[in-house]
């Protein structure tokens, strides 16, 4: 971890270096960490695949069992690529920590639908 940080103070452009970062801290168990430094990762406008960042910080969310936060973040992945099934599956899955089978079970087909292989 301290070489990512490093590498940040090196170059605070370092995008890879967040992520990586990011992924350590949800490792390590550290949500709010992790959050962090992926939403650091929003604030670059040249930012190729933001819904892969909303759907790490849904992630997080769905870790710490705050399903509406996670549910919000996974939104917004699926409106930057509906076809992002992994996306769709994580959003099944904070919809039925909500118990809202109804949706959850629209998500898992959504997510099937567009990737057969990741069931």
């Amino acid at each position: 971890m301290n070489h990512l940080k490093k590498a940040l103070q090196l170059d605070k452009n370092y995008v890879v270096a967040f992520s990586n970062l990011g992924y350590t801290y949800m490792a390590l168990k550290e949500w709010n960490n992790a959050i962090q430094s992926f939403r650091m990762i929003l604030n670059y406008s040249n930012m190729a695949a933001p819904h892969y960042v909303y759907n790490a910080i849904g992630w997080v969310n769905y870790e710490k069992n705050e399903f509406k936060k996670s549910i919000e973040e996974l939104k917004e992945a699926v409106e930057l690529k509906n076809h992002y099934a992994v996306a769709h599956c994580n959003l099944g899955l904070s919809l039925l920590g909500l118990e809202d089978f109804d949706h959850a079970f629209v998500e898992f087909k959504n997510a099937v639908k567009f990737q057969p292989e990741l069931v």
